[in-house]
């Protein structure tokens, strides 16, 4: 049973996935609701089908752009561009480069949070990895399975062994 949670967590903790092209909007309205710390809402294109981000007024300040895209979480949304998901701040600019199959979003407190601290899952080549805000890779990707950081360790699986890592990506106790 213990192995079928750590499956769950490792996995349904995964609501979104986030693949990355380079985008930067030179909008104002969106520089305005960032620096306003304005809220975006979702919104949807129904000629192209596109979501991008709107502000309260329904104004788009993102544009409507990609496939899928989540809520902003800590200033960041997971967005899904050419079936590949990626990060971007309330700006519109790409956060983490354009390479991640998926990003974790994990549910914690019944809110939810894109990193655990500090970092974020992140799978490239079918491998899991964790990286900053900035989207340094901090920790390669080369894991079989990975979990949030608790207390500055992260349960880990690697060919069929599974172990604690620290922020650095040694092993611990």
């Amino acid at each position: 049973m213990k192995e079928n949670a750590r499956k769950l967590t490792g996995r349904m903790v995964i609501i979104c996935l986030v693949a990355l092209v380079i985008f930067r909007s030179n909008s104002s309205q969106a520089q305005e609701a960032a620096s306003q710390d304005q809220i975006l809402i979702l919104h949807n294109d129904k000629t192209t089908g596109k979501v991008g981000y709107a502000d309260k007024q329904e104004k788009v300040v993102i544009p409507c752009i990609y496939e899928t895209a989540m809520d902003f979480v800590d200033n960041l949304a997971f967005v899904r561009l050419n079936k590949k998901w990626g990060m971007i701040d309330k700006t519109g600019k790409t956060v983490v480069p354009h390479k991640y199959e998926m990003l974790g979003l994990s549910i914690r407190s019944g809110r939810f949070e894109v990193f655990s601290e500090g970092l974020a899952r992140a799978q490239f080549n079918g491998k899991w990895g964790y990286l900053d805000k900035t989207g340094k890779e901090v920790i390669p990707c080369i894991y079989d399975e990975v979990n949030d950081f608790s207390n500055g360790k992260a349960e880990v699986k690697l060919n069929e062994e599974t172990f604690n890592i620290d922020k650095n990506g040694n092993r611990v106790e």
